[in-house]
């Protein structure tokens, strides 16, 4: 996920535009698009600030509620590889699945399906 702009250049953005200076330069000047000056300016509008708005990150992982399971099996049996994991568990989806929510969650593995 991209991160939200600086406040630095947004303050300094939006002060240029206050100042008179069209969009479309502070645009060129600053190397943002004018699209962005305009949220920026209707955000100030809407909520009296410029801060970035604090989104939904997208949906919550499936392996979530399987969470703790995870964890006591990641302790009790390092050496399985996330085939093997996703298996034994029977979770929902894919090792690719489990592989993004234990890397999501600070885990990481080193097993490889060769070494099985």
């Amino acid at each position: 996920m991209p991160t939200p702009y600086s406040m630095d250049l947004r303050r300094r953005v939006v002060a240029e535009v206050d100042r008179g200076s069209p969009p479309a330069e502070v645009a060129r000047r600053f190397q943002v698009t004018e699209r962005t000056i305009w949220n920026w300016l209707a955000l100030r509008k809407e909520t009296g600030q410029i801060t970035p708005r604090q989104g939904d990150v997208g949906p919550e992982c499936v392996l979530e509620p399987h969470r703790e399971r995870i964890f006591k099996s990641v302790q009790d049996a390092p050496g399985l590889t996330l085939a093997q994991r996703q298996r034994q568990l029977g979770l929902p989806g894919c090792a690719t699945t489990l592989w993004n929510a234990l890397r999501r969650w600070g885990i990481t593995l080193k097993k490889s399906a060769q070494s099985c």
